[in-house]
This record gives structure tokens, C-alpha cells and sequence, in this order.
């Protein structure tokens, strides 16, 4: 302060304007304090607050969708579950035979598997109860007016019991056709792709977490970030057509741009079949699951790592079937 008081005076000597000192970190706190106490200011501060808390819950969501499997040799790979459909039969008296439908299935050998398969040891990674989720059977209605509908649906906790199959019995004088309706389980939750998206990915059902890593890949692949904001995605023409016809922008913030994939995924439908009810069959009831039974390959999901497990001695599977 003594410092710019004598140049003050020097400057006034020399017939010059003096100069007035200014205390700039005073004057720094005063300008903050009146800025703060702005309703602009504080409207604008809780907006930058809820933009933050909003960018980091983003990224915390993109971040573990797009984790890969931590586990050690953890690989989830398509396998084939064989179900078998086949009813049997038994008199009851007064013209009418009680029949038994049942669904039943297991995963299928890979090639290395052949020989435990052919020799009776056959591993069972999962279960009817494993594979699928809901199970509906609808019978005749006009046969079963009160009771058409049967519903089995996979509980969850220590409410949970594991099956190997799945049985309904009713009486009966003549066939009738039986609609089964099947909606798989699985982990991740798997879904279907919208034909513009599929068209994007080459894929049509997917989890959400490999559709979010295919369309970073896409993005990274064309060198479609900007060179400004990596941010943000120039977007082609086939991401284009993910986006309102009446709508489509040329840059989308990438975080957006997943938000609008998301639309585009849909739960899987349900596998739905036609079956036979026989009640022609003999009382044999080997013969008569021969003789009924209808077998369908369904694609499922497998995670390797788990661990594996003997199927239970009553559906010990054999090479011959």
C-alpha cells in the first residue's frame, strides 16, 4: 500500500490523474456475494447441481451395462433345450379316461458330451423350472368352461421349487387340442430388437447390455464421435432411422442416443403350441408317451461357469432317446 501511494503521488506531481488503489480480492468477494445472493444465481446453481447428479447416474448406468463378466472363464453361450410334449391315459369308468399332459425337457449334449450321453451320465445345467418363466396351458373351453386355464409361474426365493417337468390331469371322452404358451427365463433378460434397430446390429433378440456395448462398438467402428465433443454422435443414416420419421437430428449426445435404443427393445414373445390330447391311448403309459409325444429344440442361454448338475434319477436320460 505505501508502494502504490508514492506512485500515486509521483503521478500527481506530474500534473497526471491520480490513481485510485483497489483491494482486487475485496472487490472479488463483494462481486461473489452480491452474484450469490441473485434468485437467477441460485436457480442456475441448483440447475448445474441436477445436471451433475443426472451425468453421473448416467454414466453409473452406462458403465455396469456395459461391463463385461468379471468371472474367470464366466461364458454364456446358446445351447439347445429339447422339450418333450406327450400325454397318457387310464380308464376311470362311465365312458371317460383320465389323461395326463406332460411337458418335459433337458439341454442337449455338445459334441465333447456325445459319449457321457451315449453312457447314461448325462449333466443337466438346467432345469424345466430353470428354462422357463410362466407356463400357461389352455384346454378346450367348451370341455373345461371353469377351468381351461392352468398357470404355473416361477416363484422366487425360498418360495422357489425346482422341477424337472410339468403335469396337468383332467377326465376326458374325446381329443382335444391344447394351446401351451411358454415365456422363457433368462439372465440376462434377453429382448427383441425393432426391425430398424436390427437392421443396425444384424441381431433380432439380444440383452440390453450387449445391444448398449454393439452400438458403442458401431459408433467407434465408423468414427462417428465428433471430433469437438466425444460426446457427441454424428449420426448415419441407419442410426437416423432408429429416430421420428417427421424427426431426425444429424448429432445426438451419446447418452441420448442410448435412450432412444432402449425403445427399441421389446419383451421376447412367448413360444406357443398345439398339441394333441389323446385319449385313444393304452394303459401302457411308456408306450403311450411313445406314441404321443412331440419334441421341439428351443435356443436358450447357458452361463458355463455355473456349476454343473446331475439330473435326478427318475429322468436319468438315455443315449437311445
Amino acid at each position: 500500500q505505501a508502494r502504490a501511494a508514492k506512485a500515486a503521488a509521483a503521478v500527481a506531481a506530474q500534473g497526471g490523474t491520480q490513481s485510485h488503489v483497489v483491494n482486487v480480492g475485496a472487490a472479488k468477494r463483494v462481486w461473489e456475494s452480491l452474484v450469490h445472493s441473485s434468485e437467477t444465481f441460485a436457480k442456475l446453481a441448483r440447475l448445474e447441481r441436477d445436471v451433475d447428479r443426472a451425468v453421473l447416474r448416467r454414466q453409473h448406468d452406462l458403465q455396469r451395462a456395459l461391463k463385461p463378466p468379471v468371472s474367470s472363464g464366466s461364458s454364456v453361450v446358446p445351447r439347445t433345450f429339447r422339450l418333450y410334449v406327450f400325454n397318457t391315459c387310464k380308464g376311470v369308468g362311465n365312458g371317460e379316461r383320465m389323461w395326463t399332459l406332460r411337458l418335459q425337457g433337458w439341454v442337449m449334449p455338445n459334441a465333447d458330451e456325445e459319449d457321457e450321453w451315449k453312457a447314461g451320465n448325462v449333466t443337466c445345467r438346467k432345469r424345466c423350472s430353470d428354462v422357463f418363466r410362466r407356463v400357461v396351458v389352455e384346454l378346450d373351453r367348451d370341455m373345461y368352461p371353469e377351468d381351461y386355464l392352468i398357470e404355473w409361474t416361477r416363484a422366487q426365493g425360498a418360495d422357489r421349487v425346482d422341477t424337472d417337468g410339468f403335469e396337468v390331469s383332467r377326465p376326458a371322452k374325446d381329443d382335444f387340442i391344447a394351446k401351451i404358451c411358454l415365456t422363457l427365463e433368462n439372465d440376462p433378460e434377453r429382448y427383441k430388437l425393432s426391425p430398424a434397430l436390427s437392421a443396425v446390429l444384424g441381431v433380432e433378440t439380444d440383452s440390453r447390455p450387449s445391444v448398449y456395448m454393439a452400438i458403442w462398438q458401431y459408433i467407434k467402428d465408423r468414427n462417428l464421435q465428433s471430433l469437438d465433443d466425444k460426446t457427441i454422435v454424428v449420426l448415419d443414416d441407419k442410426l437416423k432411422s432408429l429416430f421420428d420419421p417427421l424427426n431426425k437430428p444429424t448429432m445426438m449426445k451419446l447418452s441420448f442416443v442410448y435412450e432412444v435404443v432402449k425403445t427399441h427393445l421389446s419383451p421376447l414373445d412367448p413360444i406357443e403350441l398345439e398339441y394333441r390330447v389323446r385319449v385313444d391311448l393304452g394303459d401302457d403309459a411308456e408306450e403311450a408317451a411313445a406314441e404321443s409325444q412331440d419334441c421341439y429344440d428351443i435356443r436358450i442361454h447357458v452361463d458355463e461357469s455355473q456349476e454343473l448338475r446331475v439330473a435326478d434319477d427318475n429322468y436319468t436320460i438315455t443315449g437311445d432317446m
